[in-house]
């Protein structure tokens, strides 16, 4: 895992304002557009999921990442594959947190998921609780 990233990420969610796990990136009034800064996508009122804040952050982009669409995308990795890539956990484990899985967030829905629950999924990952391994980017 790279640890960096996901106390990286840590951060991030601790800053959220506009957490939705519905949507990479979601503008108000289905408007179209995407941020492409955590700034502007809190000012502008658009909404996004754990994945959609990776992508327009600082870090991700400055090792490469960009947001297509929302969703993150980094080298040949897009979506779920460039959370597996970028926190260098396995594809399920990102897999279940980019379209989450209601037994790692405490059976809740994707809208009631809060940036607190996202932190505890992660905190969990550094502590080894879900035996993840890392990804072979091969």
């Amino acid at each position: 895992m790279n640890r960096e990233n996901i106390e990286y990420m840590i951060g991030i969610m601790e800053e959220a304002e506009a957490l939705d796990m519905n949507y990479f990136q979601d503008s108000p009034n289905d408007e179209p557009g995407y941020a492409e800064t955590i700034d502007i996508l809190h000012k502008c009122g658009n909404r996004a999921c754990f994945a959609g804040y990776m992508a327009i952050s600082d870090k991700f982009k400055q090792d490469g990442g960009c947001s297509m669409r929302g969703a993150p995308a980094i080298g040949r990795f897009h979506e779920d594959e460039a959370v597996a890539y970028w926190l260098d956990i396995s594809e399920e484990l990102a897999s279940e947190i980019v379209f989450p899985n209601p037994e790692i967030f405490n059976r809740k829905s994707y809208s009631t998921i809060s940036p607190r629950d996202v932190i505890q999924v992660l905190e969990n990952i550094l502590d080894g609780e879900y035996g993840e391994q890392h990804y072979d980017a091969a």
